[in-house]
């Protein structure tokens, strides 16, 4: 048998023990309405009723609670009994009113997934489109700002991030001479065409509008960056060559390599120094690969050129 001294202590230990547990959950809850509270702004008229509904069921829990630790000196059991009334009504017609919203509420959600998901799609292709690909060098230039000691695992290879632009040659020939939806199937099939080539996990392909397309590679080098553009030249030349609409079709491409964990680096910039490469290419007859890079003087072969 427990000795009367030491069953004492146990009790005032445990006493203390419900006592502050239930004050803390009691806190815990006042302040999620507090939060909803502050934040109420943010609702429109439809959340804003659930919310104060959900505030008044946890408020009357966290109330609840203090009477629990209340009563553990206190015989106010007719008071723990009213609170637990009102805390039962306040649940119930939560329970029958978030019975009805909660579909619409999880609907909206996945309609706002849906939306945000076609606001980055080129609506013809279903490539990821301007907008996505901004987001991911943005994504990137900001995710590479890394600690040179970072990249020491790829050894000697000087290794690059790289903007690649894609503009169509002849294709307005297309569309004059057998049509916009003509054109538009040829767009439709070198966009799969595209897609289905550069499934990798480090390079993101898009249609920037109209005839231009765009490839963001991540962690690569110049020699990978120039095959994914020869690579993008054969599917588009293989291309004309097995379709009578697109026989004049070919390809010019310009990139731009820039360092991972550079400070300075600025996406209007790397798109700037990309444009001017594939201008440059276009200039020197269409067909072209052209790119900027001040540590390399190489021009390859007639297919390349660099500025």
């Amino acid at each position: 048998m427990m000795p009367h001294g030491s069953c004492f202590l146990w009790n005032h230990v445990l006493t203390n023990l419900h006592v502050s547990s239930d004050t803390v959950i009691a806190i815990s809850y006042f302040s999620i309405p507090t939060m909803m509270f502050l934040e109420r702004h943010k609702m429109n008229e439809d959340a804003r009723s659930i919310a104060i509904l959900f505030a008044s069921f946890i408020l009357s829990c966290g109330l609840g609670h203090l009477v629990t630790a209340w009563n553990i000196w206190h015989t106010d059991y007719w008071l723990e009994g009213s609170i637990k009334l009102v805390t039962a009504t306040i649940s119930a017609y939560t329970a029958i009113e978030l019975y009805s919203k909660i579909p619409l509420f999880l609907s909206v959600h996945k309609r706002l997934e849906v939306s945000e998901q076609k606001v980055q799609t080129d609506e013809l292709t279903g490539m990821p489109n301007r907008r996505a690909l901004n987001r991911e060098l943005a994504q990137i230039i900001e995710d590479s700002n890394l600690k040179a000691e970072s990249l020491d695992f790829f050894g000697d290879v000087e290794i690059h991030h790289a903007l690649l632009l894609a503009d169509l040659d002849g294709f307005k020939s297309i569309n004059d001479n057998f049509g916009h939806p003509i054109g538009d199937l040829v767009l439709q099939e070198i966009a799969k065409r595209l897609l289905d080539s550069t499934q990798m996990g480090n390079i993101s392909i898009a249609r920037l509008g109209g005839d231009e397309f765009a490839a963001l590679i991540s962690f690569c080098n110049e020699d990978k960056v120039l095959a994914l553009a020869q690579e993008i030249r054969t599917i588009v030349c293989g291309y004309a060559d097995s379709n009578a609409y697109a026989a004049t079709l070919g390809i010019s491409i310009g990139f731009q390599l820039f360092s991972p964990g550079d400070p300075t680096v600025k996406a209007e910039e790397i798109y700037a120094a990309a444009d001017r490469a594939l201008y440059h290419a276009k200039e020197s007859g269409k067909g072209k690969i052209s790119w900027t890079n001040p540590h390399a003087e190489t021009i390859y072969g007639v297919r390349y050129q660099q500025v």
